[in-house]
């Protein structure tokens, strides 16, 4: 190397770069500096492509040596690229420039500076903002993001959907220009800069219609947040919208359908018709519209109804309330003929139109829809000349206010029959002795006869109720089924209605009825609107039902109690032979021994047990009805007093006993022994209740007055005289038993 080169040559070993140059035309290598030698370990003399990639057998396929020179063979401007190195796996960006070596031949210098932190950076940012990206396209509203001049930054998959445009159609055009309906404009776009100029805060909610690529408006719900930069700065802004264009039309057709119920009370079909027109060519954004009765023959048309619009300004055509054949009516009986809804985006291009009446509208567009009940054609309703085409959403709207129409037609007209028909029912009703109710179910107004007003415990005669008046004379426990009895029969889930029920009277006086009705005015659904029907008291039939089951109760308890009585008195029978024999040879044992034996203690205790035993096979026969029990005079709680440390000593430790005697608590005619038994039985359980937790056990006696219900209520022996009853209670805090248990012990 020349002296004077040295210098340089020391500057580019300095360089954090691979700097080398190459012969153009032979990629000999003619100089590295020593980044370029330490990646690569080449040195002058070999070939380029051999020494700074791998696995090459010739020049690289992304030489640029082609690139690096005019057509004239003169040297361009340095290009700059990126490339990634096959031996390193490590990206470079490389600057490229052709220029004369001092022999003056053609060489390429390289400057090629390791960016691989940069790239691997640029890369993860890529991937995160494809992930992004995705995730964003996996949501089902729409996201936008905008600069701070409008500018679109970023959509979603479901705001390309939404618009009907491609993603590059939006991404760099103005949001506003693009979408915002051209009336709202003046509105929008300044709130939206004082948004971005931190002025005002964002909505958290709004709404407002966007434009799509076809022209149609749809209705979004937005959300917003800002968008700043690491400095705090505003930089734009991200929204979500959700398309609510359906859910927003069909809250309109449902108060379209209420305004046109509330219109029926009080104007004639022809009003109503026309109203539901406007209301279509409202909501569908037309100018014109019809509606016509199809006769049961299915060949002639009635009753053409015209919209308010279409009168006023579009049609003097003669025809309303005509009938006129099927056959001679235009294009738009291709609904009746195909048996769906038509839509004539191109009226003037159909082949089979038959021009129009003198005086009719000019018809540009249309939408045709028929109503059909049971199979047959009942009526057709259409719309027409909407500025843009006609579309699915259309034929919905006019559908559902079709059905509202058709609905509330039929209704008015059965509403002009029901007086009368009521009448004549009324009058039947009356015929026999059962009360007699009518209810406006909107209103809630009952209408009793004198009978159902006196069988209800009001002393008003017949009046007009409310229905919560009526309801709160139904038993509690009752009320539930009746409501859900007459529920069912509102929406059509039953013929009739039917249903037993008890009323609950001043001084808790109990009565029986059987309430029996019909719906005979329903609403556009085919829910109920009015009832009307009977209440029979049944109270005496009830109570006769009642004994009836009691009666049979007890005979089948009665059966079971001889079933086992049969049963213990054979075994305390045969239990009691043994016994006997037992204790005989006992006697006999005892009287062959001597008085100091220790084997009479043995004896002693045998017996004793028999003894017992025999206690309770005596018990046993007295329950079957073979035995006898020791009847005796007994003051209750004399006999329960002897028993407390018999007591005591039978329950947990943690149970506390109480005891709370009456003093006047007259004899008793019973067997002392069944008594304490019974008592004792109680007690046990009672602490076994309570089990290892703490509780207390009362015990106590007393005289009550008991009548005839309470009686039946307790004891299945009717034959129990109301009146004063000496009485023996033992409670205790523990778990309870279920009502079905304590019928099985009892």
């Amino acid at each position: 190397m020349r002296e004077h080169e040295a210098p340089i040559a020391a500057l580019m070993d300095d360089i954090d770069a691979v700097v080398y140059v190459a012969d153009m035309e032979s990629y000999d290598l003619l100089y590295m500096n020593e980044t370029a030698r330490r990646v690569s370990s080449g040195s002058r003399g070999d070939k380029c492509w051999q020494t700074l990639q791998q696995g090459q057998t010739g020049p690289c396929a992304f030489c640029t040596n082609d690139r690096l020179l005019d057509d004239q063979g003169m040297p361009v401007p340095p290009l700059v690229w990126e490339h990634q190195n096959t031996n390193t796996g490590e990206w470079y960006e490389c600057r490229d420039h052709a220029f004369r070596w001092p022999d003056g031949r053609l060489v390429r210098l390289e400057v090629a500076t390791n960016i691989t932190e940069r790239k691997n950076a640029e890369l993860a940012a890529t991937r995160s903002e494809q992930n992004a990206q995705q995730y964003l396209d996996l949501a089902g509203v729409m996201f936008v993001a905008l600069d701070r001049n409008g500018t679109t930054t970023m959509v979603n998959r479901k705001a390309c959907e939404t618009l009907g445009y491609q993603e590059d159609e939006i991404v760099g055009a103005n949001w506003f220009d693009l979408v915002i309906p051209e009336r709202l404009k003046a509105e929008i776009i300044p709130v939206s800069k004082q948004l971005l100029a931190g002025e005002i805060a964002p909505a958290e909610y709004y709404e407002n219609p966007v434009v799509t690529k076809s022209g149609e408006e749809r209705l979004i719900a937005w959300h917003n947040t800002i968008l700043r930069d690491a400095d705090g700065n505003i930089v734009g802004h991200l929204s979500s919208g959700a398309d609510i264009t359906q859910q927003k039309l069909q809250e309109l057709i449902l108060a379209s359908r209420l305004h046109l119920s509330e219109l029926s009370v009080n104007h004639s079909v022809i009003d109503v018709l026309r109203a539901v027109l406007d209301e279509a060519e409202r909501l569908t954004g037309s100018s014109i519209g019809f509606f016509h009765f199809v006769e049961p023959d299915q060949l002639t048309l009635s009753l053409q109804v015209w919209s308010t619009n279409t009168l006023k300004t579009m049609c003097t055509a003669e025809g309303s309330g005509t009938h006129r054949p099927l056959s001679e009516a235009g294009v738009w009986v291709d609904c009746l003929r195909e048996g769906k809804p038509v839509i004539h985006n191109d009226y003037a291009g159909l082949s089979h139109r038959k021009g129009l009446p003198e005086g009719h509208a000019p018809v540009i567009r249309e939408v045709v829809v028929p109503l059909y009940r049971e199979g047959e054609a009942v009526a057709v309703i259409g719309v027409g000349n909407k500025p843009l085409d006609y579309g699915e959403q259309d034929i919905e709207v006019v559908r559902q206010l079709a059905d509202a129409a058709w609905e509330i037609v039929v209704r008015m007209q059965t509403e002009q029959k029901l007086t009368e028909s009521e009448l004549i029912m009324i009058d039947a009703l009356q015929s026999v002795s059962d009360g007699i109710w009518s209810w406006n179910i909107q209103s809630g107004e009952n209408t009793f006869d004198e009978r159902s007003a006196e069988m209800f415990g009001f002393e008003t005669g017949a009046a007009v109720l409310d229905a919560d008046v009526v309801f709160s004379r139904i038993h509690p426990d009752d009320l539930p089924g009746v409501m859900r009895a007459l529920d069912d029969h509102a929406a059509g889930k039953t013929a009739a209605y039917d249903h037993r029920f008890r009323l609950l009277l001043p001084e808790n006086q109990i009565r029986w009825v059987r309430g029996r009705g019909k719906a005979i005015e329903h609403d556009g659904e085919g829910k109920a609107l009015r009832m009307i029907g009977t209440n029979m008291d049944i109270t005496e039939s009830v109570r006769m039902q009642l004994k009836q089951e009691a009666l049979e109760k007890q005979m089948l308890h009665s059966q079971k109690l001889e079933s086992l009585g049969i049963l213990a008195g054979g075994i305390a029978h045969d239990f009691n032979n043994i016994l006997t024999v037992i204790l005989g040879h006992s006697d006999l044992a005892e009287m062959d021994l001597a008085d100091e034996s220790p084997v009479r203690e043995n004896l002693k205790q045998i017996k004793v047990a028999a003894r017992k035993a025999a206690d309770l096979a005596n018990q046993m026969l007295a329950y079957s009805g073979k035995g006898k029990f020791l009847v005796e005079p007994l003051d209750l709680s004399a006999t329960i007093r002897d028993m407390t440390n018999m007591l005591t000593v039978s329950v947990s430790k943690k149970a506390v006993l109480q005891y709370q005697f009456s003093e006047d608590t007259p004899t008793v005619e019973a067997d002392a022994t069944q008594l304490r038994q019974v008592i004792m039985n109680l007690v046990i359980n009672a602490s076994e209740a309570i089990e290892d937790q703490s509780g207390v056990i009362s015990v106590s006696t007393g005289i009550m007055e008991c009548d005839q219900e309470y009686l039946v209520e307790i004891s299945s022996d009717e034959s129990l005289s109301p009146g004063s009853y000496a009485f023996v209670e033992v409670s205790d805090t523990g778990c309870g038993m279920t009502r079905e248990t304590a019928g099985r012990v009892f």
